[in-house]
């Protein structure tokens, strides 16, 4: 990652930071993206107790999803609970999906509580939804 950011010039705008989210969520970038991106990140609960930490109100998660089989298989119809996505600040903004693969967006409409993101075991053994 750091090569293609080289490469492409975009030392000056750009930061790669080989860490975890978790933490990287509770330091001065908190509360400061208006767009965040996930793809292959983790399950739903995960993705979107980490990824709203990072948005400022009225910016926005987007997640990439997978196949519409593997979905169904799994029979995890309901991938984004609007009620359970509510005490991360979390609304549904809409989804995109040609069968292979899809995109989910979120949106905050409310600060993150500072008790988000968990710990990795609480997050594990306890996920929000």
């Amino acid at each position: 990652l750091n090569w293609a950011v080289r490469e492409l010039g975009l030392e000056a705008r750009v930061e790669v930071m080989n860490m975890d989210a978790r933490h990287v969520a509770r330091s001065s970038l908190r509360g400061q993206a208006l767009l965040v991106t996930a793809r292959s990140f983790g399950s739903p609960a995960a993705t979107a107790e980490i990824g709203a930490a990072f948005l400022k109100v009225g910016g926005t998660l987007v997640v990439s999803e997978p196949p519409i089989e593997k979905i169904e298989k799994q029979g995890l119809l309901e991938r984004w609970p609007s009620m359970k996505m509510m005490p991360l600040g979390l609304v549904d903004s809409g989804c995109w999906h040609n069968g292979r693969f899809g995109y989910q967006a979120l949106t905050c409409r409310g600060l993150t509580s500072e008790r988000f993101p968990r710990a990795e075991k609480a997050m594990g053994d306890r996920p929000m939804f």
